[in-house]
């Protein structure tokens, strides 16, 4: 499946009554949960020490 064709399957599912904003918040988390997954598989990955010391960063904020 194209990315076009899976962005508009997402979209079809969503209620008739969404806004635009709606439409925009999702499509905004697929595109980067889809780069994330298309980093991973070149192994452009963050260490799990790493991303821990990001999470404690951002806690202590």
């Amino acid at each position: 499946m194209t990315t076009k064709e899976k962005v508009i399957e997402r979209i079809q599912a969503l209620p008739d009554d969404v806004d635009v904003e709606e439409i925009r918040k999702r499509l905004d988390f697929i595109l980067g949960v889809q780069e994330a997954l298309e980093a991973s598989e070149r192994g452009q990955t963050t260490p799990k020490i790493a991303v821990k010391g990001m999470v404690r960063q951002w806690a202590s904020r």
